[in-house]
């Protein structure tokens, strides 16, 4: 394959972030024109994505899997290099030989793209892309149902919402809607990185090395693309009964899956709080199900948003299998309820709020975490956007997983 190659740059300048600025120094092919290698420089510290086109046609991102080097990844100032097959990718893309354009976007590091991927097996495999689509094999490949996890940018920044329920909403009474679901705004100062599923089976066996979860390999075949289940709040974030939690803090306990998560990764994982949750669940939606209507059913499976008692048969499912919402988020309703870092009280208050954490220790009265989205087991009341539940922080169900949130400004850890 021979061809022309040119190579532009862009920065992403986003509202608070200075824009770092990337320059290209070389593009090189190797003697059979089969492998592109570009250079640039840095003026900071970016997260570095890219795009192609040939004969002026963009170049579906799927097909641009066959990289190596500095890109869409962080890199460091002053700069860096990768190479691609162009030639393998495109040899049965339209006009292979015609003038190929690459273009390079650096992204602020306290304001990077919309997609994160990490790596279960270590932290030196974290990557970055602009969007679902650019996500190589497509972000419902079983591979980052498994062995990889793909996180979603929540944009939060600005953004003053409706926790809770309207009072006429259908089924709000069978949950004490008028305890946890008053309706009241809520400003989130920071966006965050979501989990697009709850972490599953094969996630975590991959990170902790063990598999709690009743719906094993005994009683599924596709057992490691089902959410995890049976896991406490204490196993996963320690017994403690004060706030803020450290992930470096001995007293926590290097076997809490927290604490290994991030050890491994170096991404700031956590919980997420009650209003983060709900908020990401929402994706904008004020309905009671993400779908924008009052029922997780659709009219096919494709258009059904979550695994409740009344289609569930008894048992979860595994993920990504349903609609998702406006966010790219799967199986937020139902399949099995999700640990928030709040504990557990009640939200009967109309006066706006920033960052809700829910109570700053352990009422004297319980020792419960909220858990949010409802399960296979319960009914789609119990699912609904605003629902509420409550479980003993030691305490660990078949009914309950979790998901995971990391910052989106500063998410790396080991720096």
């Amino acid at each position: 394959m021979k061809c022309i190659v040119s190579v532009s740059a862009v920065a992403v300048a986003v509202v608070a972030f200075a824009a770092p600025t990337v320059t290209v120094t070389s593009i090189d092919q190797d003697a059979s024109f089969n492998r592109i290698k570009v250079s640039y420089t840095l003026t900071e510290d970016a997260v570095i994505t890219w795009s192609a086109k040939t004969n002026s046609i963009a170049i579906d991102p799927q097909r641009l899997t066959r990289v190596w080097g500095d890109i869409n990844r962080k890199v460091s100032a002053p700069g860096g290099s990768f190479e691609w097959a162009a030639a393998e990718e495109l040899s049965d893309f339209f006009n292979p030989s015609a003038p190929i354009e690459i273009t390079l976007t650096a992204w602020p590091t306290n304001a990077p793209p919309d997609y994160m991927v990490v790596d279960c097996a270590g932290k030196s495999n974290v990557t970055y892309y602009v969007d679902a689509a650019s996500v190589p094999l497509g972000v419902t490949n079983d591979l980052y149902k498994t062995r990889k996890m793909v996180m979603r940018k929540i944009p939060a920044v600005g953004v003053t919402w409706k926790m809770g329920s309207p009072t006429t909403e259908t089924e709000r009474t069978q949950v004490d809607g008028s305890t946890y679901e008053v309706r009241h705004n809520v400003t989130l100062t920071e966006d965050y990185y979501m989990g697009i599923y709850p972490v599953t089976q094969g996630q975590y066996l991959s990170f902790i090395g063990s598999n709690p979860s009743y719906f094993n390999s005994s009683r599924c075949s596709d057992w490691r693309l089902h959410p995890v289940e049976r896991v406490s709040y204490n196993s996963i974030r320690g017994n403690h009964d004060v706030a803020p939690w450290s992930g470096n803090n001995p007293s926590h306990g290097v076997t809490n899956s927290l604490f290994v998560m991030r050890n491994a990764t170096g991404i700031k994982f956590d919980l997420p709080t009650d209003a983060q949750w709900e908020y990401a669940c929402r994706a904008g939606t004020s309905t009671a199900f993400n779908n924008g209507t009052d029922s997780i059913e659709g009219s096919s499976l494709s258009e059904r948003v979550g695994w409740t008692s009344e289609n569930s048969s008894g048992k979860t499912h595994a993920v990504g299998l349903l609609k998702p919402n406006a966010w790219g988020l799967y199986d937020m309703h139902g399949n099995v309820y999700e640990l928030c870092l709040d504990w557990n009280g009640a939200l009967n208050t109309t006066t706006a709020v920033t960052d809700p954490a829910g109570p700053a220790t352990k009422p004297s009265s319980h020792n419960a975490k909220v858990r949010r989205g409802g399960s296979y087991y319960n009914n789609q009341a119990r699912a609904r956007s605003a629902a509420h539940s409550n479980i003993d922080a030691g305490s660990n169900a078949d009914t309950t997983g979790f998901r995971l949130v990391a910052p989106a400004a500063g998410c790396w850890k080991h720096e």
